[in-house]
């Protein structure tokens, strides 16, 4: 018997192992991938709730620069509990079984740093 296994570091290559016998098979691995779906239905619903969001900070900190610091630290929590409640991350588990045309979905979360390096 033979097989083709992937490597189990982060790699393009993959290996092939002949058996003797159909009596050895190599175990199945999971990957869980995170992706952040989207659709029509759900940018309408956002897009009525946001008109109403209140970005206000109730809560005064003693930061250095309260009018900036606190002020943007809460803006990017209101604005991150929003983006987890109209828009969750969903979970896909692929195996090392999968035959090679099942990819996982492309993350569409937050930007991945390389991209941001890459567009400056």
């Amino acid at each position: 018997m033979v097989r083709v296994v992937a490597s189990v570091v982060k790699s393009d290559h993959k290996a092939v192992v002949a058996f003797p016998d159909n009596t050895s098979k190599m175990p199945k691995t999971k990957r869980q991938h995170a992706y952040r779906p989207h659709t029509p239905a759900q940018h309408a619903q956002f897009l009525q709730h946001a008109a109403n969001i209140d970005f206000t900070n109730r809560c005064t900190t003693a930061s250095s620069d309260p009018a900036v610091n606190a002020q943007f630290d809460h803006f990017y929590m209101v604005a991150k509990q929003h983006l987890e409640e109209y828009y969750p991350d969903k979970v896909v588990t692929m195996t090392s079984r999968d035959p090679e045309y099942i990819t996982p979905p492309p993350y569409k979360g937050h930007a991945a740093p390389e991209k941001q390096a890459h567009a400056q």
